[in-house]
């Protein structure tokens, strides 16, 4: 019994690892696509600023959805003039509402701007927020020993890296997208479905085939074929019928010839 009890209690630690690992191991997390932003939690420092401008600044269509909000690179340019301290709650606030958005990737800078790019960032954590919010760091041929391939390839990179970029300026602005955004809205990957992204539905079959493996096994190790037990011997199973046959008495264990009493003949009458 204590045997059984340690199986299923393994089983069951074994799921809830399984489980967690799924979840928080890849990442996915089972948010509703398309959902308004919710700006209840968005700090006041910023929100007081951000909240009026944010409509015509976006162009979301009279709805603030996270699809509209968090496709494009940098809307927190609105609150660019707030203190760092505000800064950084409000990208804390951005990231529950846009979970997973990864860093810029700086490899695409040629190494000749690279120099230049990091005397003239403003960014302490490099999100696209900030890389695409600040003024863009001017390293060209007279602040850098690059060659015109070169400035070419950090015009690129930074275009690619903040594309739909919003307006950059150093006061809330509510003049809409820049004529660079503005040429590519017609490409933007804009998603009007709704329900669970791609990669939620992916965590769910996997979540799921993943607990039905481990049910089976748990009911296999509860329910399934068991070993004969050690407290005691099996019962053997019954022998072949015997067929009593008077003439062939059968002899007793530890019966001996010597142990039977022999018998006086006795003469029939009138012999």
């Amino acid at each position: 019994m204590m045997e059984l009890e340690f199986k299923f209690a393994g089983t069951i630690l074994c799921l809830v690892g399984l489980i967690s690992s799924l979840t928080s191991g890849a990442g996915i997390m089972l948010q509703p696509r398309n959902a308004d932003v919710d700006f209840s939690q968005m700090p006041d420092c910023s929100s007081k600023i951000c909240v009026p401008a944010l409509d015509s600044l976006l162009d979301c269509g009279g709805k603030i959805t996270t699809d509209c909000f968090c496709r494009r690179p940098n809307p927190l340019v609105c609150a660019w003039t707030v203190s760092w301290d505000c800064w950084n709650r409000t990208e804390a606030w951005y990231d529950s509402q846009c979970p997973g958005k990864p860093l810029v990737d700086l490899t695409g800078i040629p190494e000749c701007a690279r120099s230049c790019f990091n005397k003239k960032n403003l960014c302490k954590v490099m999100t696209s927020n900030c890389v695409c919010s600040q003024p863009k760091p001017d390293c060209s041929f007279s602040t850098t020993a690059c060659k015109s391939a070169d400035v070419s390839s950090y015009d690129a990179w930074y275009t690619k890296s903040c594309k739909y970029n919003l307006t950059t300026t150093t006061s809330p602005s509510t003049t809409g997208l820049s004529s660079n955004s503005a040429s590519d809205t017609t490409t933007s990957p804009a998603s009007t479905s709704k329900g669970l992204s791609t990669g939620a539905v992916a965590g769910v079959a996997i979540g799921a085939a993943a607990g039905g493996l481990a049910l089976g096994l748990l009911l296999y190790y509860c329910w399934g074929p068991r070993a004969p037990s050690s407290d005691g011997a099996a019962a053997a199973p019954p022998g072949p019928h015997k067929i009593e046959d008077s003439s062939y008495p059968e002899t007793s264990p530890g019966f001996t010839p010597s142990m039977v009493q022999q018998t006086p003949l006795v003469e029939a009458p009138g012999s």
